[in-house]
């Protein structure tokens, strides 16, 4: 393939074909973000904290006295 012909191929790429490149990009760019968020969000809370607060949410919901006791045992 010489130098012509690769500028001739080059040249082809219609504005439509660049604007699906683009969105294409943008797509999985923005699914990319999404998992990484996903997993760096799950690695930085554990779940030892998630269980504290849950936890803790329950006793202060025991230890109400206006609260229905079916609801909570």
């Amino acid at each position: 393939m010489t130098y012509t012909d690769t500028l001739t191929y080059l040249s082809e790429l219609t504005t439509i074909q660049v604007i699906g490149m683009l969105f294409a990009m943008i797509c999985l760019f923005c699914i990319t973000w999404t998992i990484l968020t996903y997993i760096t969000t799950g690695l930085v809370s554990s779940a030892k904290d998630q269980n504290k607060e849950l936890l803790d949410n329950m006793n202060r919901l025991d230890t109400k006295p206006n609260i229905n006791k079916k609801l909570t045992k």
